[in-house]
């Protein structure tokens, strides 16, 4: 199961880390079918806990908005509970749960060396550049579950007694700590010195020699770390920034929903009302979808309110108290998972909630109290699992489906062939009718193949899933205006900018409906304004407001600003537009003079020579110069 989690990858899938998930919920019902078979279980008490929190998730969904968004969620986190179950429960040996760790890592080890030397030869896998992901899909999922590792790595190095077993973990640490390094992952680097030095915390009564050994590492992994902060001090600025903006308005979240959260797996929906103005603004992609708030705790908290995080930081607390009792590597590979969550997202996705499941599972085995419940009721209770197993099977096996369709449907887009595109996004919808991402290319494709019927009624489908998905709104908006539906053009564009008012394409778009089509100089004026005063450095919308001022008759304001468009950047247009402000006020040597500029920059534009040729014969009829 550890192998095929670690190895398992798709590129057809969209989501391309999904197919880990469908692995994984396969492998549970394959050992709960082995579970049936054992014998004199006693139930855990342990296990009501992760139950609660369950519980409670559910509890979070019937109060949420978006309750479909919980429903797949949910689905995946009882999967993980039965995971749990059936890990706390059984007979598996803690040092030989640490080699089946350490052995089923080494093919994504080795893929992950192959993907430093030949990148070419790993193009389908190599999504971040040069970054390297091995076959987790994301760098930083491949440095969360290395930090995983290497406790297990240190541990069987120090306990066992096989020269040739020592000599491979050592070449197999080396070879970690480089990877992680071309991972790029911050997170993992810190999550690898906490599970070190947690590790140490836990060997301190060890021989001497284990300790020199020991101290050796931490420091080597601190001047790593450090050699790493200062080679990448820019990238590490701008992680830092996105991450303390997510959080602030995560933050925000649940203050406003404190007790029972926004519902479980709703942060993507909810978290664009509450996104900091400073991120917005330096966010160069709009559509940009923030899943997660990078924290687990803080992700706990939106999701569920406080109830959910204080129930969770209890759970952690008993791992915690009974990892103490296992392997020190246990509660080290556990420590260093979760740092890289309190930083990041992977325990998300299968790779890393698989691990830490089973070396959770593995420490709450020290759980001694049990419940007492007869064996009939126990098999009842592992057919139900079984069942709610092959639902949860096939419901994944189809979410899956749907993003190859969706994927595929994504290329076609790309190459201009939105027949075939759309085609695939309904089969994707097919499978799985809550796709947002589905929904929402096949809207834009109907909207680019000039199809704006069956564009809007897609978006206003997706609008009643996620009111407020990435640029929605935007979308929308376009299709009135073409359809000349300006006052609902002007409310969605209102709506896109509450959303997102640093989308300088709406505040364009928006103005040019006031001014070009209501005659509503005002309005367009502010919206131009604000435009401005987010993008000070951009020209074009100097010029804009400076044909708002020119149409409404303030000439002067209008050269004003079509000379601040041109202290910026020399542009035909600009002087052109600037050569006709004067000529409207019979200032012909100035339009001459501003017009030739623009002609010495586009010579061959008639337009220019049509406006110069007006001048000539109004300076002739009028005598003026």
């Amino acid at each position: 199961m550890s192998l095929a989690i670690t190895l398992s990858f798709s590129s057809k899938d969209y989501n391309f880390i999904l197919i880990k998930e469908v692995i994984f919920i396969i492998s549970i019902l394959f050992l709960l079918m082995l579970f049936f078979l054992e014998r004199n279980i006693k139930i855990k008490k342990v296990m009501l806990y992760p139950l609660l929190l369950i519980i409670w998730f559910f509890i979070s969904i019937l109060f949420s908005k978006f309750k479909y968004a919980g429903v797949p969620a949910l689905l995946i986190t009882i999967a993980c509970f039965i995971f749990l179950f059936l890990i706390v429960h059984s007979n598996f040996d803690e040092t030989t749960i640490c080699d089946i760790i350490i052995l089923s890592f080494i093919p994504s080890m080795i893929i992950g060396v192959v993907q430093i030397f030949l990148p070419e030869k790993m193009k389908v896998f190599m999504a971040f550049g040069t970054r390297i992901p091995s076959t987790f899909g994301n760098p930083n999922f491949f440095g969360a579950y290395i930090t995983a590792v290497l406790p297990f790595m240190i541990g069987r190095f120090l306990n066992t007694k096989n020269l040739f077993y020592r000599i491979f973990l050592i070449i197999c640490f080396l070879i970690s700590l480089i990877l992680i390094f071309f991972t790029a992952s911050k997170s993992a680097l810190i999550a690898m010195l906490v599970g070190i030095l947690i590790f140490f915390g836990l060997n301190y009564k060890t021989r001497i020699k284990n300790k020199i050994l020991l101290s050796g590492i931490i420091i080597v992994f601190i001047s790593f770390i450090v050699f790493y902060i200062f080679k990448n001090l820019d990238m590490a600025k701008e992680s830092v920034f996105f991450r303390s903006q997510v959080w602030k308005g995560t933050l925000k979240i649940i203050f406003n929903n404190l007790i029972t959260g926004t519902g479980l797996s709703t942060f993507s929906l909810v978290f664009p009302q509450y996104r900091p103005a400073e991120l917005m603004k330096w966010t160069y992609e709009h559509s940009y979808e923030v899943m997660y708030p990078e924290n687990i705790f803080l992700q706990i908290g939106s999701d569920t309110g406080i109830t959910g995080v204080f129930l969770f930081i209890f759970i952690i607390y008993l791992i915690i108290k009974y990892g103490i009792k296992a392997p020190p590597a246990y509660l080290s590979g556990f420590a260093a998972i979760l740092t890289t969550n309190f930083f990041g997202v992977d325990i998300n996705y299968a790779s890393s909630i698989f691990i830490f499941i089973l070396i959770s599972g593995i420490i709450l085995k020290n759980y001694e109290d049990c419940l007492h419940i007869s064996r009939f009721n126990l098999r009842f209770l592992i057919v139900i699992f079984v069942f709610f197993m092959i639902f949860v099977s096939s419901f994944w096996i189809k979410k899956h489906i749907s993003g190859i369709y969706t994927k595929q449907g994504v290329y076609f887009s790309k190459t201009g062939n939105f027949k075939t595109a759309i085609e695939n996004y309904k089969i994707a919808l097919k499978y799985f009718d809550k796709n947002l991402e589905a929904l929402y290319f096949l809207g834009s494709s109907y909207y680019d193949s000039g199809d704006n019927e069956n564009a809007l009624k897609i978006f206003k489908q997706l609008e009643k899933l996620a009111p407020d998905y990435v640029l929605l709104h935007y979308k929308i908006a376009k299709i009135y205006n073409e359809l000349g539906l300006y006052e609902e053009a002007i409310d969605e564009y209102k709506k896109m900018l509450k959303i997102d008012p640093y989308l300088k394409e709406a505040l364009v778009e928006l103005a040019y409906i006031y001014y070009n089509k209501k005659n509503r100089f005002d309005e367009a004026e502010k919206i131009m304004l604000s435009a401005i005063e987010k993008y000070k450095d951009d020209s074009s919308l100097y010029s804009n407001l400076g044909n708002i001022y020119f149409m409404s008759k303030r000439l002067n304001e209008a050269i004003e600003y079509f000379k601040k468009a041109i202290a910026i950047k020399e542009d035909k247009d600009y002087y052109y537009n600037l050569g006709c402000v004067y000529f409207t006020m019979n200032d012909s040597e100035n339009a001459k003079f501003y017009l030739k500029k623009a002609q010495n920059l586009a010579p061959s534009d008639d337009r220019i020579k049509q406006m110069l040729q007006m001048i000539e014969r109004y300076e002739r009829i009028t005598g003026k110069k």
